[in-house]
């Protein structure tokens, strides 16, 4: 069984590998590593309204929300804001803002969101509504200011 299992192998083997060296000396041997390609981690950060609280001063036309994000940039990331209503009320004071989506792109650490300030001479008092950023995608995560409160200043 030996006997045919030689002739079998030995006669149906390819030529290199008929030619093989019975002895194989480790100097003369040299290794090669196929690398495979480390795929770049990439953080794409937390998001967070630059500041809890926001000022419009008489003579505005919008209220300017500022977003950041910190920890990385990698990859684009998505998150909804809309104004909440308080003392100001939309369609006198402001703008009504539904929920949209806000974008940002790969690279890029701040974002400016702006909300039309409506004019008023009859404002007496201070008015205030808010400005509620949520649901991140892309990986980012929010950080504590999640929601700012919006002054809009009376006329003088």
């Amino acid at each position: 069984a030996v006997l045919s299992a030689t002739v079998v192998f030995g006669v149906g083997a390819s030529p290199a590998l008929r030619d093989l060296p019975k002895h194989v000396n480790a100097g003369n041997m040299e290794l090669t590593v196929a690398v495979a390609p480390i795929s770049q981690i990439t953080d794409p950060g937390i998001i967070t309204l630059s500041t809890d609280r926001y000022v419009v001063f008489p003579g505005k036309a919008s209220a300017e929300i500022y977003v950041h994000r910190t920890g990385g940039t990698g990859g684009d990331v998505n998150f909804v804001w809309w104004a909440e209503a308080s003392g100001a009320k939309p369609g006198k004071d402001y703008v009504s803002v539904k929920p949209k989506i806000a974008h940002m792109l790969e690279g890029v650490d701040s974002l400016q969101l702006s909300v039309p300030i409506l004019a008023n001479p009859l404002r007496k008092h201070t008015e205030l509504f808010y400005v509620v950023i949520a649901k991140p995608e892309g990986g980012a995560s929010l950080r504590s200011i999640r929601r700012a409160s919006v002054f809009i200043m009376r006329p003088d």
